[in-house]
């Protein structure tokens, strides 16, 4: 919806209406925002795609009984886990500086070559 103000903005329009506000992206920043509106009912939680992501945070928000809180850390509350994000990094192949393209006419990759 183009970040918090916006966010803000759309749910007071949404108030002085009598509307709820249910945001669905990512539950992680979701929690905090329904948090900080009056207007603010449910977040979705999908298990499947949330609980692959958690081992990148530290300590993340999750669903508990069926609720949820925001963390007590600023922002959003979400720690990135660097230790986990070395893991995910791609290695670089061996001799991977030493590969050169081709510049001959015809298909070749990357096309802009």
């Amino acid at each position: 919806c183009g970040g918090v103000t916006e966010f803000i903005k759309i749910a007071a329009m949404a108030d002085a209406y009598g509307l709820p506000v249910c945001p669905h992206f990512s539950y992680y920043t979701d929690v905090p925002l329904i948090a900080a509106i009056p207007n603010g009912v449910i977040s979705e939680y999908a298990p499947t795609f949330f609980e692959c992501l958690e081992p990148l945070f530290v300590d993340p928000i999750k669903p508990r009984n069926g609720e949820s809180s925001p963390s007590n850390k600023p922002g959003f509350g979400i720690e990135i886990n660097e230790k986990a994000i070395e893991r995910l990094k791609a290695k670089p192949k061996p001799n991977a500086d030493k590969i050169r393209f081709s510049t001959k006419k015809g298909w070749r990759w990357p096309p802009y070559l």
